[in-house]
Order: structure tokens, then sequence, then C-alpha cells
């Protein structure tokens, strides 16, 4: 059987969550979002949810502000809250090269009526009681927007707000093909969908790729060729023993 939607999203991680609630604000409710395991079982899971605002672009630092009020706001909501602490941070800078970087990103966020700032080491020593100077720190840059969110709450507060919206979200649903049809056809693509060893069919006029690791995978499959790398993380535990 053939469904009809107006958008597919492919990823039930924070970033397709986030396009798919975006949409459904923006009224475009006719969408289904495909997670071929469970929602935030990706990267998401592991992200560590740091909420950086400053960014080398205009378009960056609009991006991360409009990130933390929107957290913000939905971390004040009684009825469906995610976890977000908005806590402020600062960047030493140990070179004047990396001095010089910190007054490129005031300039730019002055230009946006944003407020980063240069703080001197005395500065910094008095806000946090866990760093002192050790002599080597020039000066450092004060973003008084940082927080640190739960990436996986986020996600599932996000689908829930799509749902209620009336858009669509489909578990374990693994993406294994994208077709383009002829022209004059219904829609433009067809979305071949896994589900429990069942594949189903799924017509629509846009895909929306947020498959994050997978994603040149899932353009492979439209297609596309996406340079796309995926590194993997190194964690160091340290263990203390009285």
């Amino acid at each position: 059987m053939t469904a009809r939607f107006e958008i597919v999203v492919i990823g039930g991680g924070a970033v397709g969550a986030s396009i798919q609630w975006h949409l459904a604000r923006a009224g475009r409710t006719d969408t289904v979002l495909l997670e071929k395991h469970e929602l935030t079982a990706g990267s998401t899971w592991h992200a560590a949810g740091n909420v950086p605002t400053f960014s080398n672009s205009w378009l960056g630092q609009r991006a991360g502000n409009y990130a933390w009020q929107v957290y913000s706001e939905l971390a004040a909501d009684p009825d469906d809250p995610i976890t977000y602490r908005h806590t402020t941070a600062f960047w030493p800078g140990h070179t004047p090269e990396r001095i010089d970087h910190f007054h490129h990103l005031v300039a730019i966020a002055t230009g946006l009526g944003l407020d980063l700032e240069i703080v001197s080491p005395t500065e910094m020593e008095a806000m946090h009681p866990y760093w002192s100077d050790d002599g080597t720190v020039i000066a450092g840059l004060l973003d008084p927007y940082e927080g640190d969110i739960d990436p996986s709450g986020l996600t599932q507060s996000l689908a829930r707000r799509s749902r209620a919206m009336g858009a669509e979200v489909r578990r374990h649903s693994r993406v294994v093909g994208i077709d383009r049809l002829a022209p004059g056809a219904d829609a433009r693509w067809r979305v071949h969908v896994d589900k429990a060893g069942e594949t189903d069919a799924i017509d629509c006029d846009i895909v929306v790729n947020a498959a994050g690791f997978y994603g040149a995978e899932i353009s492979a499959m439209a297609g596309i060729e996406v340079p796309l790398a995926v590194l993997e993380h190194q964690y160091l535990c340290l263990l203390y023993t009285s």
C-alpha cells in the first residue's frame, strides 16, 4: 500500500524532530518522520548537549541565539517542559591570535545586538569558583547565553508537539530506497520503508534528509553524493579512589 504525505523527514534525532516541529508550527502538518529504530537512537542519545551561541558567522550567531530562546520557552512550558539550563560560559584565550578571534566574534555579536564580551583573567576567576588563572591566559570571551540541554528529552518533546499538531511519527521504519517519480505523477518522490520485514511505500513532494551519520547512505538512494565523513568520539574515564 502506498501512503501520501507532502513531506517525509528521514531521521528521528534532534535535527529531524526539530525540522518536523518547525514545519508544523508553520502550518505544514502533512508530514511523516521516519526513524529506523527508536527516536534519539542515533548520535542524539550521546550528544553532549552544549548550547553555545557564538559562531564565526552572522548566520551562525543568529541561529545560536534563536536556539537558546526556543529552549527557554520549551523549558518554561508547565505541560511539557524540557531539561534546559541557562548557565553562561567563558572561554579562555592563550594566544594573541585567539584574542583576535574573540574580537571578531564580539564584532559580529555587536552588529546583531547581542552581548558577547571580552573579560580579563581576574574577572573570570571571580565568576567561576573552580577556575584560577595560571598566568598563561591573556583574556576570555564571555557568552552570557550559553547553557546545556538534554538532547533526548528535547527530541521526545518536539515529537510529541508535532503529533499534537497533526504530524505523524513512525518508529522502527527503515528507509530502504528512494525513487524519483515520472513527471506528471501525483508526487515527486517515492520512499520505500521496511517495517517489521514488510515494505511499504510513501509518495511525497519533499524528502528531508536528517539521518545524521547515515545521511550519505540516504542521499545515495536518491542518486545524490554527499561529502559526509563519520568520526568516532574518544572518551576518557578517570576513576578516583580514596
